[in-house]
């Protein structure tokens, strides 16, 4: 089914560029890559006024957020996040983390503590999508997993473009796939790490120390390649081209 619809389609829209080449194979005559995108605006607006706020305050431990409606043993799993968590850990001694999610409180609790995550080191919460942008703008760092079971498949999801829209720099496990990571590496978004080597993660400290230009650069790719109206643009462009 899916061949004949590439067969018979005038263009396709993928939001993984991984899967170009793999749908002009199929049959496909054209295949336009356009990118998650997010509403750049709202979360960047949210992280000015979060940052104002914590100019102010007294000082305070620098975060790491994931977010994620599937953490469980086989989507997102709780363990793997707390393997990242620890390694960022060691060498930023003060790091906090913070989970976002409506689904599993308790399982993930559990999993953190028997992953050797101490319970004053990580708050799990609830939240309503209309605050969703208020509270990754709190966050310093973001972490991306690979998907499952497509872990050896880009993952563009839309979380990517709003922690950019946010400025947040980005902790990517190699799993997300090269195009991601690529984007990653070129444009001083954050950093990619393999969780079974330390060094690997060495980077975040720099990310922190320098957190205001990792920021513009989350910002300035987010306006770029996922404004909402650049996308939509993009998507108009297209059906012009094909109707």
């Amino acid at each position: 089914i899916e061949g004949h619809l590439l067969r018979n389609s005038d263009a396709v829209i993928t939001v993984v560029p991984y899967f170009k080449k793999q749908f002009i194979s199929a049959g496909a005559k054209k295949v336009v890559f356009v990118p998650n995108r997010g509403n750049v605006d709202e979360f960047n607006k949210e992280a000015v006024l979060v940052r104002k706020l914590q100019r102010n305050a007294c000082s305070k431990s620098p975060t790491l957020l994931f977010t994620g409606e599937n953490m469980n043993s086989i989507w997102y799993p709780p363990e793997r996040i707390a393997q990242h968590f620890k390694h960022l850990k060691s060498i930023i001694p003060n790091l906090k983390l913070q989970l976002l999610t409506s689904l599993n409180h308790e399982f993930i609790k559990l999993e953190l503590l028997k992953a050797g995550i101490v319970l004053e080191d990580f708050s799990i919460d609830a939240v309503k999508p209309n605050e969703m942008a208020k509270r990754i703008a709190r966050a310093d760092l973001a972490l991306l997993l690979g998907l499952k079971p497509a872990a050896d498949w880009s993952v563009w999801p839309v979380k990517f473009a709003e922690y950019l829209g946010a400025g947040i720099p980005l902790i990517v496990e190699q799993e997300v796939g090269r195009d991601l990571s690529r984007e990653v590496e070129k444009w001083g978004l954050g950093c990619v790490v393999d969780r079974n080597s330390k060094v690997s993660y060495e980077k975040a400290v720099d990310i922190i120390s320098n957190h205001r230009i990792y920021s513009e650069s989350c910002l300035k790719y987010a306006r770029k390649r996922m404004d909402l109206e650049k996308t939509a643009r993009q998507y108009f462009r297209l059906y012009k081209q094909v109707l």
